[in-house]
């Protein structure tokens, strides 16, 4: 009898315990990838490398990024490489830099998209809002591209005309040269 009673506590204290759904940790997961990307700007000690740089983005993301930057000589200055991606700014002050994210997932997929909304300035008046389009990869979250006004496209899309640009840069070079 007392096996009894104590299985049927056992049994109704564990169904008494607050339960969170998978999907909850998932956007936690993703919030906190987000997080990270955004991290420095609000550092003491900034990142003062440059976003792409950073080790949140996707594999495949990566891969246009190391392409992008090996058509780079050491002067150039182009769209693509004269900001910081995330918060689509030159300069800003880590004191005074906020960043608000919003995870939208759907349960169980590998995919989402975070609403990410980035104040700075002295009185965080410049705004600039992007949709970070996250991949999970190897069981953590990763940044495969960013939608904003400076890329409205995307990035990859931008690294990809920015890519075929250098190396159509020879040829064109080339061609002067005859």
């Amino acid at each position: 009898m007392m096996k009894i009673l104590r299985g049927t506590v056992l049994a109704l204290a564990a169904v008494a315990l607050p339960v969170s759904p998978a999907w909850a940790d998932e956007d936690d997961d993703i919030l906190a990838a987000a997080q990270a990307a955004f991290a420095p700007y609000q550092s003491e000690e900034p990142w003062t490398g440059p976003d792409w740089d950073m080790p949140i983005f996707s594999s495949e993301t990566k891969a246009l990024v190391d392409e992008w930057k090996a058509g780079l000589s050491d002067e150039d200055v182009e769209d693509l490489n004269s900001f910081s991606w995330l918060c689509q700014c030159q300069d800003f002050d880590p004191n005074s830099f906020l960043v608000e994210l919003e995870v939208n997932h759907a349960e169980g997929t590998d995919v989402s998209t975070v609403d990410a909304r980035a104040g700075f300035g002295p009185d965080r008046n410049d705004l600039a809002e992007s949709e970070l389009y996250m991949l999970r990869e190897n069981g953590r979250w990763t940044l495969d591209d960013i939608v904003s006004e400076s890329f409205p496209k995307g990035l990859k899309v931008e690294l990809v005309a920015a890519i075929a640009a250098h190396k159509a840069r020879p040829a064109e070079a080339d061609e002067g040269a005859e």
